[in-house]
Parts: structure tokens; C-alpha cells; sequence
């Protein structure tokens, strides 16, 4: 490379670097202790920390506090991923991305020029410089790919308003949503809340059918643009590496279900009980497709069943 090339690489690294130190040491935000829970939501109480829960909010098994607006825990930060570090944890992915594919097109360019050079003697080639890029070029490219896959996740997240936790949640009511233990629950929920029955549920998107799981409205969902502003800050922000979200992380705007009426998700989820309300495969907890559990995301289940 030439000097301002190289010059440019070491930038590219240093951003990486300081993005994954303030991913590592940056708070995702724990709900205070004077919280409320406002009117239509759930009231989760955390044994654990001693506190009410927000919205959103679950306690992570490994870091052993409350989370707002939890989305996982990270093992290559060693910190839950939340509120207010999701766009330090973003930043870092997107300099890991921009700078992995710049150093494999650097290392392809090499390896073409080994190629090219392939009929000279041993003795002009430069050993060591050949064994590390073929070393190399596989491993930067798996990289990329890698953390590439998992920015791609995280970002469809940003752009319609749902943590990982969340997406899991979606996932699991399409599944149980056709279930009568689904619906005798949701119909608990209701009465808890309304005092009365449940009224008869239809499709508003196919009216006169039964209610789906895409006619339950997702109360945090407010647009591409605005989900990414509430989630990132301004647009003009993105990239600077101490820019964080646009909310407080305890209080957010909700797009009410009229016709249901209950707080996400309408069955309680852990709210009560401890008792998972639909089991697959004879497993002791749901699982999704990919043969995930809320405890694969740092969720701890104790915790979040005595809610």
C-alpha cells in the first residue's frame, strides 16, 4: 500500500477500536428506582434488583441487573446490548464491516499479484508476505461475511422498531397465536385489565376472518425513519462515536390496538406465573426456528417469570 493508503487503513482501525472500547464500556441503561409503571402497561416487578420494570426492559443473567430496552448480551463486549449502547454496539459492526472488506480487497489485490508473478524464481518472492495472505484472505473474508450477517439482523431490527427480544416474541405469538391456551390467556389478560369477556376478535386486514398473528399491532413500530431516530438520534449524528438515542429508554409512544387493547405482548408473555404458555417439541421452554430461547439472548428467566 502506499503511504496515504496506509495512512487511511490505520484511521479505519482506529475506529474500530475506539467504537468496540465504547461499545465495552458504555451502559445500556438500568430503569431507575423511583419508576412507576404508567397506565397500559405491565407491572413487572425484578426480585432481583428491586425495582419495577419499564417497558421493554428485562434483567440480564449475566450482567445481573435490569436492561433497558434489553436486546442481548454480548459476549465480544461483555455487556448487554440496550438502549443506551445499541448505537455505540451498531458503530462498531459497521467499522468492523467497512474496514474487514477494505483489508480483503487489499489481500485479493496481493494474491493477484502473486498470481501474476507465480513464474518467477522463489528467491524474488517474498516468502512470508505469501503465506500471510493466504492465511489471511479466508480469514478476513470469513470475518466479514460473519459480522456482515449480524449488522444485516441488527439493522432490519433498528429500521422496524424491535429488539432481538422482541423479534423472538413476534416469532413465538405467530406460532401460538391459532392455540386456545394462547387466547385463554390473552382473555385472562383482558379481563384482569377491562373487567369483562373478551369480545369476538376479527381480521382487520381480512375482514370477517378470525384474528392473526399480522392483525396484532406491534406498539413500537412508527416507521422506518422514525424507528431508526429514536433507536440511533439524528441522521447527522450516526457516525460520531459518542452520539447515542433519541429516547430516555423508559417512556415511549405506543401505537394502541384498538380492538384488542392489551400492552405487548397481549398474553403476558413471563409476565406471571413462571410457566411458559405453549411448549414445542416436549421442551420445557419455546424455542424458534433457528432453536432459540430468550435465555440465548441473556434473558434471565428466574427473573423474568416472577415479573
Amino acid at each position: 500500500m502506499s503511504q496515504s493508503q496506509q495512512i487511511r487503513y490505520q484511521i479505519y482501525v482506529t475506529m474500530v477500536w475506539i467504537s468496540y472500547a465504547v461499545a465495552i464500556v458504555k451502559s445500556p441503561g438500568s430503569p431507575p428506582q423511583t419508576y412507576t409503571p404508567e397506565r397500559g402497561h405491565w407491572k413487572r416487578w425484578c426480585y432481583k434488583c428491586k425495582v419495577q420494570k419499564p417497558p421493554r426492559t428485562h434483567h440480564c443473567k449475566s450482567c445481573n441487573k435490569c436492561v433497558l430496552q434489553m436486546d442481548h448480551h454480548c459476549p465480544w463486549t461483555l455487556n448487554c446490548v440496550g438502549h443506551g449502547n445499541l448505537p455505540h454496539f451498531l458503530r462498531f459492526l459497521v467499522w468492523v464491516v467497512f474496514t474487514a472488506a477494505y483489508t480483503f480487497v487489499k489481500l485479493f489485490q496481493r494474491a493477484i499479484s502473486f498470481y501474476h508473478d507465480r513464474n518467477l524464481p522463489m528467491y524474488l518472492t517474498n516468502k512470508g508476505e505469501m503465506v500471510a495472505v493466504i492465511f489471511l484472505l479466508p480469514l478476513v473474508g470469513f470475518i466479514w461475511l460473519s459480522v456482515s450477517i449480524l449488522l444485516i439482523r441488527c439493522v432490519i431490527h433498528v429500521v422496524t422498531g424491535t429488539t432481538q427480544i422482541e423479534a423472538w416474541e413476534k416469532e413465538r405469538i405467530e406460532n401460538q397465536v391459532t392455540t386456545q391456551r394462547f387466547w385463554d390467556k390473552v382473555g385472562d389478560n383482558y379481563k384482569s385489565c377491562h373487567g369483562r369477556e373478551l369480545p369476538k376478535l376479527e381480521s382487520w386486514i381480512r375482514p370477517g376472518s378470525p384474528m392473526r398473528a399480522d392483525d396484532i399491532i406491534f406498539p413500537y413500530d412508527h416507521g422506518f425513519y422514525k424507528n431508526t431516530v429514536n433507536a440511533l438520534g439524528p441522521p447527522w449524528k450516526w457516525l460520531l462515536p459518542w452520539s447515542g438515542p433519541s429516547t430516555d429508554g423508559i417512556h415511549y409512544e405506543i401505537n394502541y390496538d384498538e380492538q384488542l387493547d392489551l400492552p405487548w405482548p397481549p398474553d403476558g408473555g413471563f409476565k406471571s406465573g413462571g410457566e411458559p404458555h405453549v411448549y414445542r417439541d416436549n421442551s420445557s421452554e419455546w424455542t424458534n426456528d433457528m432453536g432459540e430461547t430468550l435465555q440465548d439472548y441473556g434473558v434471565d428467566i428466574a427473573a423474568e417469570a416472577s415479573s
